[in-house]
């Protein structure tokens, strides 16, 4: 006989570390129905009712035994309408996707070796007054750039402050402290992965306006809606996922064409991995559509990189900007973030 739906709703499921978990392989809470008898479970998922055996009679072979399993669904098929049990057969097996409520937010981004003359049309919007944080190479590198633009527009930069060392909740509270934040209107990111995640993490968390700067071409952390948090002592700690990305990327590509070129270096490497990531831990499943979206353009992540990887390296390290360099860096530093949406 099989397990009533009334009877698995007042406590017939198998918790996890069950048999149906470790038939499952999995750790997430897993009910499951035990067809008595019968050597199967019925494991929900989503909307899918599924067979699974916990027996396998000897003498038979794949085939016989496939066709043993179909009769059965047939028969637990003609019971169902009895027991008021949902019973899909083996042989009609589908996936239904509920109706989901959910939002997306893409990166903004410009790019260019003169990009920063859009700072006026893009941020001036957002209020008048900026702090600038980031990391102290990268503020070295960009800095004076960026101000000469600035004054060029209504926006007026009231401080500008180094970030720290690691991206740490302890520094983030340690910003978020400052009297000059609480006075600005927007931020202005300046650096690398950490300085980035830093101020995304600081910023998105209060909804207090802030834009990307990038320095370097090793990570997509200008375009992505996470940042990677570490412990006070340098090892990792977790990602902390947001619901948007910066509100604008700012990609100055003669800025970071100019950077040490082993960064370059790692983000190919990154990206590069990022096509097999997607494509492979996504083989035979249903996707939602901005999975899908992220594995389709996933593909962009890898074909850049080898029609213009090796030029776009050899020029990086001689500090050129190219549009071969350019090429990688919108690889790096955007597709990869669109494909982790």
């Amino acid at each position: 006989a099989y397990v009533s739906m009334h009877e698995w709703v007042h406590g017939k499921c198998i918790k996890p570390g069950g048999t149906a978990g470790v038939i499952m392989k999995c750790i997430a809470l897993v009910p499951a129905i035990f067809c008595e008898g019968q050597g199967l479970f019925l494991f929900q998922k989503i909307f899918r009712w599924k067979f699974f055996e916990t027996k396998k009679p000897a003498g038979q072979d794949a085939h016989s035994r496939e066709a043993e399993i179909c009769r059965k669904s047939d028969r637990a098929r003609r019971q169902s309408s009895a027991c008021g049990t949902l019973i899909v057969p083996h042989q009609e097996r589908r996936i239904y996707m509920k109706l989901e409520n959910y939002e997306v937010h893409l990166p903004n981004y410009s790019i260019g070796s003169t990009i920063y003359d859009k700072i006026g049309p893009v941020c001036e919007s957002y209020g008048k007054k900026v702090l600038v944080i980031g990391g102290e190479k990268a503020l070295a590198a960009a800095y004076d750039k960026i101000a000469s633009y600035v004054e060029k527009t209504n926006l007026e930069i009231i401080g500008k402050e180094l970030f720290g060392k690691d991206c740490t909740y302890a520094t983030v509270e340690k910003l978020r402290a400052l009297p000059v934040y609480q006075e600005a209107d927007m931020v202005f990111g300046v650096g690398g992965g950490k300085a980035l995640d830093t101020v995304k993490c600081l910023c998105i968390t209060d909804d207090k306006p802030v834009f990307a700067f990038p320095t370097i071409a090793s990570n997509c952390s200008a375009c992505t809606s996470v940042s990677i948090m570490y412990n006070d002592d340098g090892t990792f700690l977790k990602p902390h996922f947001f619901v948007r990305p910066v509100m604008h990327s700012f990609i100055d590509t003669e800025i970071i064409a100019k950077a040490p070129s082993q960064y370059m270096w790692a983000g190919i490497g990154d990206t590069y991995a990022k096509y097999y990531e997607a494509t492979i831990s996504s083989r035979n499943e249903r996707l939602e559509h901005f999975t899908s979206l992220g594995v389709a353009v996933s593909r962009m992540c890898r074909d850049p990189l080898m029609d213009y990887g090796p030029k776009a390296f050899a020029d990086h390290q001689k500090g050129l900007c190219t549009y071969d360099v350019e090429q990688v860096v919108l690889a790096i530093v955007v597709t990869t973030g669109i494909a982790s949406i």
